[in-house]
């Protein structure tokens, strides 16, 4: 079977699940993936190794399920590094990597402290340590599985990361003063489930993407609180945030004081908010 003969039979199943374009992208990812060969050469394999086609076959078969591809193949690209991640664990977005970019134009590359809550699989933490290897980071999360895979990103990736497991809305926060604080907390409310898709409703970690209705604002809240206390004076905290939500936000951590920049990502939603504390 080459390329062409495969490509025919995933649009022939998979297409109406996901359109044409999205399958042949996944197939793409998924090939590259189990030939570790450059994307532009797919299209020149005359045969594909006979060992690869049942584990093509699996994943196309998981797909056809809704499972995300990044489950499957238990692994996604973040600013250029390569996680591990699996179903225990929010699979990181291409908004989230605006947030870091957004940091890391903004912060110096002098030695800085800085801590991740909510970190999940430890993707924002890494990537800035990535990029800036003078800085002590910190992440702080409650998911023991979650914790499990950020520790073996960061080993695979050979990047000091200090993962600490605690819940931000109860626990305090030890460390500081931290000249950064970033989060992407939990802010999907419970009645926007619609607008989701099926593959992340039924695979992604509901403690990791959805809150009430009644408090939508319970962890930013909490959040600002810890910044509040624990950044240094003048210091930053960088959220990611509910589109749909976002001037609402402004209004809930007006009280703590914050000089607040309100950015939209490359779609131009709402989705980034930085909190300045004062500097004395």
């Amino acid at each position: 079977m080459n390329y062409h003969q495969l490509h025919r039979d995933w649009q022939s199943e998979l297409q109406a699940t996901y359109g044409k374009e999205e399958v042949t992208a996944l197939l793409k990812l998924t090939l590259e993936h189990y030939l570790k060969i450059e994307p532009v050469r797919l299209r020149l394999l005359d045969q594909l190794p006979s060992e690869v086609i049942p584990k093509i076959t699996a994943v196309k078969d998981k797909l056809a399920q809704q499972q995300p591809i990044q489950y499957i193949l238990g692994t996604t690209a973040f600013c250029e590094l390569q996680l591990n991640v699996g179903p225990g664990v929010l699979i990181p977005r291409p908004e989230t990597e605006e947030l870091v970019h957004w940091i890391l134009q903004e912060q110096d590359v002098q030695p800085l402290k800085v801590v991740d809550l909510c970190t999940g699989s430890g993707a924002i933490a890494l990537a800035l340590k990535a990029a800036r290897p003078a800085w002590e980071l910190t992440a702080v999360e409650l998911s023991k599985e979650a914790l499990v895979i950020a520790n073996e990103n960061a080993e695979q990736l050979d990047l000091a990361v200090d993962f600490i497991a605690a819940d931000v809305l109860q626990d305090e926060l030890s460390g500081g003063p931290y000249d950064v604080m970033v989060s992407n907390p939990p802010y999907v409310r419970d009645s926007e489930r619609s607008l989701m898709q099926t593959n992340v409703l039924e695979h992604e970690p509901e403690m990791a993407l959805f809150v009430s209705d009644t408090d939508p604002f319970l962890f930013y809240k909490r959040i600002a609180a810890l910044a509040a206390k624990h950044l240094k004076p003048g210091g930053s905290l960088y959220l990611e945030i509910n589109e749909y939500l976002s001037k609402e936000l402004l209004t809930a951590l007006a009280p703590f004081g914050f000089a607040m920049d309100l950015r939209q990502d490359s779609y131009l939603k709402d989705r980034m908010l930085k909190c300045q504390k004062k500097s004395k």
